[in-house]
């Protein structure tokens, strides 16, 4: 006698926009049975669980669960009966951030009542700040009367990891939501929360691919970027409350950015000996941000390195763009170090530039010949552009 089928996926497709993460998967799921799902990062194994729970919503296929197909017309309204037989471990533990251990495991559903929470994320200043772009140009996208860009529309932020963390545990990242750029409702987020007050802390970066190598909040007060590694990023900060009057309750919020740039160029082509390069700041900087007050939590160093062949480089010119967190909104008294490498690794040429000028969400950029062989540096001050710190320099 054949096993009984708990559970069959027939021809599942999962889209966003134009990347295909699941094509045409069929399998059975018998009782009694254990099945593990492997493959590389990336390959969709994710998507493919939260399709089964209907956390994800199948661009097309079925999900016969108990015989019923789950992703048929009608059949959303009773996920949650669905969900009493059909049990998912999560990533992020999903516990009630204001209780204890001991207090969420005993709880009983019937004790907590969520409210649906939606917001809608914004940006004023969607421009790259690494270039001199207008910023009139930047919101050709605008969709709203008063300037404000949808995070989806801008078209510059790879992901956004949005929480909410109730007032009394400010040491813990409350409940948590992620999204990439791929999804169809990139910018909109909704949680089920009980009622009260939470600190809302919204950050969207660049970040490389692949997507599991993620910026994350760890608390009300700390931001960290994969690897330390400072992107351009954008964040919100503000409190809101949960009010159990209201069942489904929406909130915008408009992003800024908690960045500022700094851009090295050389004036003259790269010497064919150099194989790599890189920048130091330091003073008055940091990898980690505070949401809370808009600046790095502690100061560090920021340090860039690359390595590439100078005879098959696409750029002729050495050039660096640095983002980093400054520990106020207009730091003046920065140091940055910047060398230049054989393929050995030793030094080839090595400037040094002290009281830099930064200001957050702006640029500073210093151009002039690298290369030369004078061991005194003069400046002067360049035209500023609009997006600009309006404290670049050539030398």
């Amino acid at each position: 006698m054949a096993n009984e089928k708990i559970l069959q996926v027939v021809d599942l497709c999962k889209s966003f926009h134009k990347l295909d993460v699941l094509k045409h998967i069929s399998v059975d799921f018998e009782k009694n049975e254990v099945v593990s799902i492997i493959g590389p990062s990336g390959g969709g194994k994710s998507t493919f669980l939260r399709c089964l729970n209907l956390l994800e919503t199948p661009t097309s296929g079925q999900i016969l669960f108990d015989g019923v197909d789950i992703c048929a017309k009608g059949q959303s309204k009773h996920i949650d009966q669905h969900r009493q037989k059909m049990g998912m471990v999560f990533q992020q533990f999903n516990l009630f951030p204001h209780l204890t251990a001991k207090e969420n495991v005993m709880i009983e559903s019937s004790q907590v009542t969520n409210h649906e929470v939606s917001i809608s994320f914004f940006e004023k200043t969607i421009e790259d700040i690494s270039s001199a772009s207008d910023v009139s140009s930047a919101r050709m996208h605008s969709t709203r009367a008063d300037n404000k860009t949808t995070l989806a529309a801008c078209h510059r932020f790879s992901e956004l990891e949005v929480a909410l963390i109730p007032i009394d545990s400010e040491n813990d990242s409350g409940y948590v939501v992620r999204q990439d750029s791929l999804g169809d409702d990139f910018g909109k987020v909704t949680f089920d929360v009980p009622e009260g007050t939470y600190h809302m802390v919204a950050v969207a970066a660049v970040t490389p691919m692949p997507l599991d190598n993620r910026i994350t909040i760890k608390s009300a007060t700390e931001v960290r970027f994969p690897n330390d590694e400072v992107t351009d990023m954008v964040y919100a900060y503000k409190d809101i409350t949960v009010s159990p009057q209201v069942s489904n309750q929406n909130f915008d919020a408009t992003l800024s950015r908690g960045v500022s740039a700094f851009k090295l160029r050389s004036s003259i082509e790269t010497p064919l000996n150099v194989a790599g390069e890189s920048i130091e700041i330091s003073g008055g900087c940091g990898v980690v941000f505070n949401p809370a007050t808009g600046t790095c939590k502690t100061e560090a160093p920021i340090h860039y390195e690359r390595v590439f062949d100078a005879k098959k480089y696409q750029y002729n010119h050495l050039f660096f763009t640095v983002y980093t967190l400054l520990k106020a909104d207009d730091v003046e008294n920065l140091h940055v170090k910047s060398q230049a490498k054989d393929k050995n690794g030793k030094v080839i040429k090595e400037c040094n530039f002290d009281n830099v000028h930064l200001v957050k969400g702006k640029l500073t950029r210093y151009e002039g010949n690298f290369f030369n062989n004078s061991s005194t540096t003069s400046f002067t001050v360049s035209d500023t552009a609009l997006t600009e710190s309006g404290y670049s320099k050539t030398f």
